[in-house]
């Protein structure tokens, strides 16, 4: 069984969604491409079956992740899996960055800090704190506070996404 937060239920729900989408359009793709006739010498049905084929691999995986989900309350001052972050670099002293903390997602480009990243493993189940990170290039001081849980709409507005998925995001799939 897999635990989560509601919040990290609804991106992934909302990645599924998005992710099915591109499906059918790549799909529909493939089906045009079938109906040029011979597949033996078809090079637009070379470079479609290898993306259909990594879209229902990543579907799968994560249909395959939430099949069997309990969802947890966050517990309160506590850094976890499903909160938002505001992370600051204090070697740079940088401006802080709000990042959503989570098992599922692999880049800060999209707002995501993963748990089995260098900060993410040192911030996990810790209270809010400077936190220190060994890097290729040195040791790296942080800042970490938590930030409300009620943050998506701000969050959505640093990371922009389409409607629906924002709407799936924040209710589940519509």
């Amino acid at each position: 069984m897999t635990k989560m937060s509601s919040l990290s239920l609804r991106r992934i729900e909302g990645t599924i969604s998005a992710l099915e989408e591109e499906l059918d359009i790549q799909i529909e793709y493939m089906n045009v491409a079938l109906s040029h006739g011979d597949q033996r010498e078809n090079a637009s049905l070379d470079l479609i079956r290898p993306e259909v084929a990594k879209l229902q691999q990543k579907l799968d995986s994560l249909r395959n992740l939430i099949s069997d989900v309990e969802i947890i309350e966050l517990p309160d001052g506590i850094i976890c899996p499903g909160r938002f972050v505001k992370i600051r670099d204090l070697n740079r002293l940088s401006s802080p960055v709000v990042y959503l903390y989570d098992r599922v997602g692999t880049t800060l480009l999209n707002g995501t800090l993963n748990i089995s990243t260098p900060l993410g493993s040192a911030i996990d189940n810790k209270k809010p704190g400077i936190f220190e990170v060994q890097t290729p290039s040195g040791r790296i001081q942080y800042s970490v506070e938590l930030v409300e849980d009620n943050y998506l709409d701000e969050f959505l507005k640093q990371y922009p996404v389409d409607e629906t998925k924002r709407l799936s995001l924040m209710y589940g799939d519509l």
